[in-house]
């Protein structure tokens, strides 16, 4: 479970954490050039100890598949993380530790000021690594296939999400004695869109996971698998609850205080300091969802005494389709709704 838990933690690092500064906070910086040389040196610190803390979890992760297949001891395992390596998982593993060596580049001085382009590459790389694992090999029905697919574009969606998410809260800490409000406010308002696309991949590819596994609600709640899902459920659902509530409440009120006064005491206070805690309920509760997830083996269906996978024909792919319809016009109308409120005066 902890070596599981690692990977998946260091993973939302160097996916989420990198993609992240290179897609939010580097071209946010223009906004505060005297402030941007301390929060490109502390991020890429940061993400420079990244770099070598995957590749130790990927060893340690190997480790622990080679222990449960070999029935052997960890410690015996440790020395033999070739055994878990074949096929896609070889390639999917090579590309991990090139992403983890390249950002431990950061940690060299001389590095440093090339930390967007480090950055970059490593979440590409990494990116690659956890979707190649999905790609569909020879042999199985549809299901099966599909559910290789969407396990891993739901990895990339939670790494994408959580990763992002560490890095803000933890930059934030990191610069909160520097006057960074409105490079700050830029930052937040991109993350937004790079959120709501991650949440997005992570919803679908999650709402065809739970039908792949779970064959009714009573499920949930009478099988082990069901009641450790139910409790990862409940804890997305408060994260997105405290995601709307960035998106339609605070984000609106960063854009009026910026418009209203773009160096003032408020904006800071509401970047560096209000903000950064709701997003730190946010990174806990997906720390406690990433040690859910080594529990999540099998599936209810199989616990609860049910043969073979569900059918997949066109009504599912209707019902699917009519879902992400949906969910992007939700988001588009959550979008607007969030950008109106923003323009609105700024009170009194």
């Amino acid at each position: 479970m902890l070596t599981e838990f690692l990977y998946f933690a260091a993973l939302c690092g160097v996916t989420g954490g990198a993609g992240t500064y290179v897609l939010a906070v580097a071209p946010a910086l223009r906004h505060g050039p005297d402030a941007a040389p301390v929060v490109a040196r502390r991020a890429a610190i940061g993400l420079g100890i990244l770099g070598p803390v995957l590749v130790v979890a990927l060893w340690l992760q190997l480790a622990g598949t080679v222990a449960k297949a070999g029935k052997v001891s960890f410690g015996a395992a440790l020395g033999n993380v070739g055994g878990a390596l074949g096929g896609l998982t070889t390639v999917q593993f090579a590309l991990h530790a090139v992403a983890g060596l390249v950002l431990a580049s950061l940690l060299v001085p001389a590095v440093r000021p090339r930390v967007r382009a480090v950055a970059g590459t490593a979440a590409v790389l990494a990116v690659a690594g956890t979707l190649i694992e999905g790609i569909p090999t020879a042999g199985g029905d549809a299901g099966k296939l599909l559910g290789g697919v969407f396990t891993q574009l739901h990895v990339l969606g939670a790494t994408s999400w959580l990763g992002g998410l560490a890095l803000l809260a933890g930059l934030a800490v990191a610069v909160r004695r520097v006057g960074t409000g409105d490079v700050w406010a830029a930052v937040w308002a991109r993350f937004s869109t790079i959120a709501m696309a991650a949440v997005g991949v992570l919803l679908v590819s999650g709402l065809w996971l739970l039908w792949m596994h779970v064959g009714s609600p009573a499920e949930l709640v009478t099988t082990v698998y069901g009641r450790f899902l139910l409790v990862k459920l409940v804890l997305v659902l408060a994260m997105l609850v405290a995601g709307a509530l960035n998106q339609l409440s605070l984000l609106p009120r960063i854009a009026r205080v910026r418009r209203a006064e773009p160096d003032g005491a408020s904006l800071l206070r509401l970047t560096l300091r209000h903000f950064p805690r709701v997003v730190a309920l946010e990174v806990a509760l997906g720390a406690v969802v990433l040690l859910i997830v080594p529990f999540l083996s099998g599936s209810a269906r199989k616990q609860a005494g049910e043969v073979g996978s569900p059918a997949v024909d066109g009504g599912v792919f209707l019902i699917g389709l009519l879902f992400v319809a949906m969910l992007v016009l939700s988001f588009v109308a959550a979008a607007r709704l969030g950008d109106r409120l923003g323009r609105r005066p700024a009170a009194a």
